[in-house]
């Protein structure tokens, strides 16, 4: 990141990069840690957390637990229930018996 001042600011050139490569890499599932980013760009954690903010705004990101952010992708169907959510779902819909 160069030292001038940039009328987009750092985080949205960030978020702008990431985008990119989110829509070139299409295996890519998972934003990088914020730790890598800070170092790439030299930044601090807070404009990387608003750079994904950012992709979050549009759709391109969320995050999930344990401080890491998932890409999505449109047409992709997330199920963002808690686990034990998702599994008592499933039990019920298939009706299993304990033991």
């Amino acid at each position: 990141m160069s030292q001038a001042a940039s009328p987009r600011g750092t985080f949205q050139q960030i978020a702008d990069a990431l985008k990119t490569r989110i829509d070139e890499e299409r295996d890519m599932v998972e934003l990088p840690p914020v730790s890598v980013l800070m170092d790439r760009y030299d930044v601090s954690r807070g404009v990387v957390l608003r750079a994904f903010r950012v992709l979050r705004t549009s759709g391109d990101a969320e995050p999930v637990p344990g401080g890491r952010w998932r890409v999505v992708r449109s047409g992709d169907v997330v199920d963002s229930r808690p686990l034990e959510e998702r599994i008592a779902a499933v039990i019920a819909d298939d009706r299993l018996k304990d033991g």
